[in-house]
């Protein structure tokens, strides 16, 4: 007699080494935390921001980076800056963790996109938009 053969629907011996859903460990996304970062690292991080807000006459805090968005709202804020000729430093919030926890404890803010002109937070991306509207943004420009 021959030797059953393994039809479609057979379930196949699982591998000790995979997870339930079929994929190894090794190749799942690995989210970094604060607390995988060290307090070194966490305060060098912080005092670059505070330093660029402070000594930066446009800074913005978004998702993903001014070339690439990742949201449509740091994609708005991209494009306000650049249709009214602002320079502006950004940071990527998406990259880092502390990034994303430390801006929104220095503005109070609670979501990203984020905009500080010379150390001041003004706001998300409807409040600079509505500044960019009033001409609020242009005339600081004079000033920046």
């Amino acid at each position: 007699s021959t030797p059953p053969t393994a039809g479609p629907n057979d379930v196949k011996p699982k591998n000790p080494d995979m997870d339930s859903d079929g994929s190894h460990p090794d190749f799942k996304p690995k989210v970094v935390g604060l607390d995988d970062v060290s307090k070194t690292e966490i305060d060098a991080i912080k005092a670059d921001i505070r330093d660029t807000i402070r000594d930066d006459d446009v800074v913005l805090f978004m998702k993903g980076v001014p070339e690439a968005p990742v949201c449509g709202f740091s994609k708005r804020l991209v494009d306000v800056l650049e249709e009214l000729g602002l320079e502006y430093t950004s940071f990527d919030c998406l990259a880092h963790p502390v990034v994303r926890a430390y801006v929104k404890e220095v503005s109070d803010w609670p979501t990203i996109p984020q905009v500080f002109v010379k150390g001041s937070f003004c706001g998300g991306v409807d409040i600079v938009v509505e500044m960019a509207e009033k001409g609020e943004l242009q005339s600081d420009r004079k000033s920046v």
